[in-house]
């Protein structure tokens, strides 16, 4: 096999209710989950985020109908994936909805790899999928890694792993002016399928929304098409998803 073994989870979640990890017939692993998400996780959150503020780039989570949409603007109408990539998958909320849409969709997804530099929210996203597997197991082969997610390339190259079906960005790009051509590079050398958010402008300060407007520059060099595909109030701050593809 070409995938490490090392902080490797497979899972599957089931998400009857309108709120991720409700509706589960076992209250207790149903109780562990929501606590995780919506209590554990926003605290750990915002602890890196006063600590560490110009990885982590905000103050909360991605909220549940920013995540869903995003992974919904990525997919497209595809229904088989040999990998998706997460860039700055945080304390595990993009998996999660990864994973949970794929239960209700019934998708295929093979390979599953979640980068963040921050090896706290790693561990902790690590601990909420054992919660979920517990309940929920899949075939889905979920890999986390603590990494610069700038280094995708090389890390895909040696392990001879060719280009990922899907790559959703959660970083803070709109911070990290001096990289946004690295980044629109890195992005379209290794998909063909690329998803990311930002903040919506009356959030952001000038230089912040210059330097989203370059990006989108930026990755149109690399995709065929780079536009605004949904705006999502229920985010702390709002924001909205932009698909780059090329078809």
């Amino acid at each position: 096999s070409i995938w490490p073994s090392k902080k490797e989870v497979v899972m599957k979640d089931e998400v009857p209710g309108s709120i991720p990890g409700l509706g589960s017939n076992n209250v207790i692993k149903t109780v562990k989950i929501f606590w995780h998400l919506y209590v554990r996780n926003p605290i750990l959150f915002i602890g890196q985020a006063i600590t560490n503020w110009r990885v982590v780039g905000s103050i909360f989570p991605t909220s549940a109908p920013l995540r869903k949409a995003v992974v919904i603007a990525g997919r497209g109408g595809q229904k088989k994936f040999d990998l998706i990539i997460i860039h700055g998958d945080g304390t595990g909320e993009f998996v999660y909805e990864i994973l949970r849409q794929a239960h209700e969709d019934n998708l295929v997804i093979k390979n599953l790899i979640a980068m963040d530099v921050n090896e706290k929210f790693t561990e902790n996203a690590t601990k909420l999928l054992t919660n979920i597997t517990a309940k929920y197991p899949s075939r889905t082969k979920v890999i986390f890694e603590t990494m610069d997610a700038l280094n995708t390339a090389q890390y895909l190259a040696k392990r001879n792993i060719g280009k990922a079906d899907l790559v959703i960005g959660a970083i803070p790009y709109s911070i990290l002016p001096k990289q946004l051509e690295a980044w629109a590079e890195l992005y379209g050398n290794i998909t063909s399928n690329f998803v990311y958010y930002t903040y919506l402008p009356m959030f952001k300060r000038a230089k912040q929304k210059l330097a989203m407007r370059a990006f989108m520059q930026e990755l149109k060099k690399y995709f065929s098409n780079v536009e605004e595909h949904t705006t999502v109030l229920a985010n702390i701050p709002p924001a909205k998803v932009i698909v780059a593809e090329t078809t």
